[in-house]
């Protein structure tokens, strides 16, 4: 027998969610081997709930594959006497759902579980073959006692060698069991107990012809794990027909700038700049607005220096404008909602909540939709986006693991990859938006570059300039390059910074994003003791969890 070229069906695949519920005392397999190649079934599962159970499923796998060979099976006529039943069916099983869900039982059952199974016989070029795996493993419940029989159609003679029979876990080669043949008659029972991973599993050995008349064989030679295949087509047709709509329809085109632009276009707050320009939020957008309300008159920053480190702190000189945004409002209003005069090292992680409400307002505002084509957010942005998303995958994974298309279930994936990354980039901008992109891009690359004639041409005109366009440098992540420009120009403080050197040097330390941000901008860190580690940790207190039931 250890030529066999064998189908591997787990026959008696059974699962079932919470241990303990039910031992199976009496497990016996009748089959029936019809002329024709099918096999009538009969099942007979004697039992015990330990708990009020609704019923069983029984689950019945009709894909075979061993050695390289796949046979696929069909079974009709379906029943289990005595029941109620239900029947569901897929590519790779047959789920037998057995009782009443508006009833519970418990105690001693007995199920007996009727089908004919077709196309179960192999048939090679020198033999014919029955190689089944009469009871699974996968029933979560110990069997005790475990028995078949096999009845053959026709007389026939038998040696011990046409007759296997193995137990234990998939692979194993035990054989925990009898097995003999009399009378047309295959029978035997299991020697160990079986089910939680443990098989028995029945080989015969027939003789050409004992059933088939035909000499191709019936069990087809499994085709290798496909790369490149005829469902390459669909993935790579949304691939790229994805992609070419995207650069026809939703991309931006950034055209360059030969303009020169010394101040910001529309008198758009630094922290609009800076988010609409790069298509999101830093701090530093955030950040920008304090040495804004400085320029208009609104605060003073105060540096202290003291014990070797600086302190920083904000005093409120009047109200904002009622003309002001919301984000702007919100952010001005939280950081002095206790006292006109504030540290900025004692906001601590307080103050957190309120910065990140100030980064959603700023989002929502810098970002508002007439900046943006609607066809374009539409179709590459939407919520409709994710639902195709999530489908490329789900179907890349079913291409690798049910088609074994690697392939075609890659580039399903790809896609998917694909429109995520598409998503959330910047989107398509209007008419509008773009003039505004366009603008400032000019007025980016003129502040980091200025054309120094000119530069000084400004400044002789508006003394105030460089305090007026540092909010925008800061926005921009170039406040470094601007102070170094005005430092050699002997730049003086402005009027509402001060310390008690108020010197420009001192002014550029302070004036930082990354400094202000530091302070202005501090996460909440949890309380170590909270850690499972630090001894606050206990059974079923951690993420995740949960459980199930049974049937």
């Amino acid at each position: 027998m250890k030529y066999f070229l064998s189908l591997y069906f787990c026959v008696a695949s059974f699962s079932i969610f919470a241990n303990g519920d039910f031992t199976i005392n009496q497990y016996h397999i009748n089959a029936n081997v019809q002329l024709d190649g099918s096999i009538i079934f009969t099942e007979t599962i004697s039992l015990r709930f330990h708990k009020q159970k609704h019923g069983i499923i029984r689950k019945i796998p009709i894909k075979g594959n061993l050695n390289g060979f796949i046979q696929t099976l069909t079974l009709t006529d379906i029943s289990v006497e005595n029941f109620n039943f239900s029947i569901k069916k897929n590519i790779q099983e047959v789920e037998i759902k057995i009782g009443d869900k508006n009833k519970k039982i418990v105690g001693e059952q007995q199920y007996i579980i009727k089908y004919v199974a077709n196309n179960g016989i192999l048939n090679f070029e020198n033999h014919e073959e029955i190689y089944w795996t009469l009871i699974g493993g996968d029933w979560n419940a110990e069997i005790k006692n475990a028995s078949f029989e096999i009845l053959l159609p026709k007389d026939i003679t038998l040696s011990e060698d046409d007759l296997v029979v193995y137990t234990g876990d998939i692979g194993d080669k035990t054989n925990y069991a009898n097995i003999s043949f009399k009378n047309n008659v295959v029978s035997g029972n299991a020697l160990t107990i079986l089910g939680k991973g443990k098989h028995l599993t029945v080989g015969i050995k027939l003789p050409k012809g004992y059933i088939y008349n035909s000499e191709t064989p019936l069990a087809i030679k499994k085709k290798p794990i496909a790369f490149f295949d005829k469902y390459l087509v669909l993935p790579l047709g949304i691939l790229f027909s994805f992609i070419a709509l995207f650069f026809k329809f939703g991309r931006n085109k950034n055209h360059k700038s030969t303009k020169e632009l010394f101040y910001p276009p529309e008198n758009l707050l630094p922290s609009e700049v800076g988010t609409f320009y790069d298509f999101k939020v830093n701090k530093r957008d955030i950040i920008s607005l304090i040495p804004y309300w400085g320029t208009k008159g609104l605060i003073q920053l105060k540096s202290m220096d003291g014990d070797g480190e600086t302190s920083l702190y904000l005093e409120k000189l009047k109200e904002l404008p009622a003309t002001a945004t919301t984000h702007e409002k919100y952010f001005f209003n939280s950081l002095f909602r206790d006292s006109d005069l504030i540290f900025l090292n004692e906001l601590g992680s307080e103050f957190y909540s309120h910065y990140t409400k100030t980064y959603s307002l700023l989002k929502k505002e810098a970002l508002e939709e007439r900046l943006y084509d609607k066809d374009s957010t539409k179709y590459f942005h939407s919520n409709l986006l994710i639902f195709l998303i999530l489908a490329c995958i789900a179907i890349g994974i079913v291409f690798i693991i049910k088609i074994q298309s690697i392939a075609a279930g890659i580039l399903f994936i790809l896609s998917g990859i694909v429109m995520l990354i598409i998503k959330n980039v910047e989107p398509k901008r209007s008419a509008e938006g773009q003039r505004l992109h366009r603008d400032l891009t000019s007025f980016y690359q003129t502040i980091l570059n200025p054309n120094v004639e000119k530069l000084n041409s400004i400044i002789s005109q508006n003394p105030l300039y460089f305090e007026h366009i540092l909010p925008y440098a800061i926005a921009f992540g170039i406040e470094k390059q601007w102070n170094e420009r005005f430092t050699f120009l002997g730049q003086k403080t402005p009027d509402w910074y001060v310390s008690e050197h108020n010197n420009f040097n001192t002014f550029s330390r302070d004036i930082k994003s990354k400094t202000l941000s530091k302070q202005i901008v501090v996460p909440p860190v949890a309380d170590s003791r909270s850690s499972s580690f630090g001894g606050g940790g206990s059974a079923g207190g951690g993420f995740g969890g949960g459980g199930g039931s049974s049937w």
